[in-house]
């Protein structure tokens, strides 16, 4: 699923940030952002718009459940991409966390056990 798939994507982006492989870690925070999307939306019990439609959806139809503000959310991601700020995939990941357990999926993240902490 795609929840896991994002998990799965912070804890290998956190070992390569660990083991001091930069770019590898760029690529799998790049790589986990359709995952993250996919799944917040999936929780509104929306589909995941086509990138060239993103940003107007969220402005228009922002998502419910989550936190952020107008433009926020794609400044996030155009962050983790362009800035190579991939601390903003960690912090997105303890943002939806309490929002997906609350929502029935604890789950996802206690099959983890705590894998996902390996860069703290």
């Amino acid at each position: 699923n795609n929840l896991g798939a994002f998990i799965n994507h912070v804890y290998r982006v956190e070992k390569n940030l660990r083991d001091e492989n930069k770019k590898a870690a760029k690529f799998g925070s790049i790589e986990a952002i359709p995952f993250f999307l996919e799944a917040i939306f999936a929780l509104e019990g929306r589909v995941r718009p086509y990138n060239k439609y993103l940003e107007w959806e969220l402005n228009n139809y922002p998502l419910k459940k989550f936190p952020w503000k107008k433009g926020e959310l794609v400044k996030k991601l155009i962050n983790v991409i362009d800035k190579n700020k991939l601390g903003i995939l960690h912090n997105l990941f303890i943002i939806i966390r309490p929002i997906f357990e609350k929502n029935g999926y604890a789950k996802a993240f206690n099959e983890w056990k705590g894998c996902y902490k390996v860069g703290e």
